[in-house]
């Protein structure tokens, strides 16, 4: 027999409990079966309350006990990659009483570890003995690969392992795109993983993600990420799928929830390819047509969309122009607007509708000209014509926010009296 000793003592990563472990060789059997979902078995054996995570292939080597020591280094497909998961998981795991045995069935061994009072350091520290055999009694795949098995777990401790573990559970309800899975059955709500384990608790999300492990990089301590990326990772799933999911999409555009945020049209970010392709302009038409008939179907086809900002800036002025012609006023979000008005007929309906303020382009300017040469002005006192042609110089300023094409029209009407014209 054989002993190691490795430089970790008892309480290090003193925030780690038996499910950071658990994790921690739940994602290296993952790892290493990356290319092949059979690869890798995990069961949980009710009477002696052993968990057991066998992977077919790959063999444990002594030299991988050495902190740092990893092959996933250079894998943006792998989970880990900083040499130390499976030392940290032996070590909080024995620290916790959970007894391990490892089944290197590949080099022909059993690891045990424990923490045992080291001579040398005068310290507790992780130490792994290692013995030669050829009996593997609880290995999946006999005479192959690695399984750990892990004593003492209870029931609802391996119930714990299932919730953090998108592959130990069934029918996953879950949209597919080229960046992971967004994850839409109520369980999942606001949860994000990274190659199918649990990190963390989003804020006010409707749906979950799992991202595949090169679109999210994440901490030894798993629970941090970037927000900003995560951010970048759900906009860009939800733009790959507004094509294909286009209510769904719709839905959280009109919703509190935090996807709402990421609703976005392009993205770049520079040397990054994978994003390259995530652009929705090329896409949008339908889109927008698809949005246009949503509204249509719940106000008929005469409205106009518009922002708060617009309606106190400028059009709830027009408010009643809209009233007078059968068309209702909906306020929505600036991302909700410009989307509609992305829509063609939509904006040549808005257009058309807009030519029936004023009863059509000659009626306008014949009532101008017919007040500018009427007897009526003339015989106005200075101050009370004065005062009559400011208040139709704002409605002409009024009129040339909307149908600058009209003002100009009535202008030219009045090209050779411009002394007369209000300015």
């Amino acid at each position: 027999m054989s002993k190691f000793e490795l430089s970790m003592v008892s309480d290090y990563v003193k925030t780690w409990d038996y499910k950071d472990a658990i994790r921690e060789i739940v994602q290296n059997a993952l790892d290493q079966s990356k290319d092949d979902t059979d690869n890798y078995d995990i069961s949980y054996e009710q009477s002696d309350h052993s968990l057991i995570i066998s992977t077919k292939t790959g063999v444990l080597e002594r030299k991988s006990m050495l902190l740092g020591n990893s092959t996933k280094r250079d894998d943006d497909s792998t989970i880990g990659k900083f040499g130390e998961g499976y030392k940290l998981a032996l070590l909080v795991l024995s620290r916790d009483g959970k007894n391990v045995i490892i089944e290197n069935a590949g080099a022909g061994e059993i690891w045990t570890p424990s923490i045992v009072k080291s001579r040398r350091w005068g310290d507790n520290v992780l130490t792994i003995d290692i013995k030669k055999s050829n009996i593997f009694n609880k290995h999946k795949f006999s005479h192959q690969g690695v399984s750990f098995i892990i004593q003492n777990v209870t029931p609802e401790e391996y119930g714990e392992v299932i919730h953090n573990t998108l592959q130990l559970q069934n029918g996953v309800e879950k949209i597919k795109t080229k960046l992971g899975d967004i994850l839409t059955s109520e369980e999942h709500q606001n949860k994000l993983y990274v190659g199918g384990l649990y990190v963390r608790d989003l804020e006010g999300y409707k749906y979950g993600y799992n991202s595949l492990p090169k679109h999210l990089k994440i901490g030894r301590d798993r629970d941090l990420t970037n927000d900003y990326r995560v951010n970048i990772l759900i906009s860009t799933m939800f733009m790959s799928i507004q094509e294909t999911h286009y209510d769904l999409y719709i839905d959280l555009l009109e919703s509190d929830y935090s996807e709402r945020d990421c609703l976005k049209e392009s993205i770049y970010l520079a040397n990054n390819d994978e994003y390259s392709y995530y652009s929705a302009e090329t896409d949008r038409t339908n889109f927008a047509r698809n949005y246009a008939e949503k509204l249509e179907s719940e106000y008929g086809d005469k409205f106009v969309v518009l922002t708060a900002d617009e309606l106190n800036s400028g059009y709830n002025n027009l408010k009643e122009s809209y009233e007078n012609i059968g068309y209702k006023l909906i306020v929505k979000d600036q991302k909700q607007v410009k989307l509609i008005r992305e829509d063609e007929s939509y904006s040549n309906r808005i257009k058309e509708s807009e030519k029936g303020f004023f009863d059509g382009e000659n009626n306008f300017v014949k009532l101008i000209k017919e007040y500018y040469y009427s007897d009526i002005r003339k015989d106005f006192s200075y101050n009370k014509k004065e005062y009559v042609d400011s208040l139709l110089d704002n409605i002409i300023k009024e009129v040339g926010v909307y149908q600058p094409k009209l003002v100009e029209k009535v202008l030219n009407q009045f090209k050779d009296n411009t002394d007369d014209m209000p300015c």
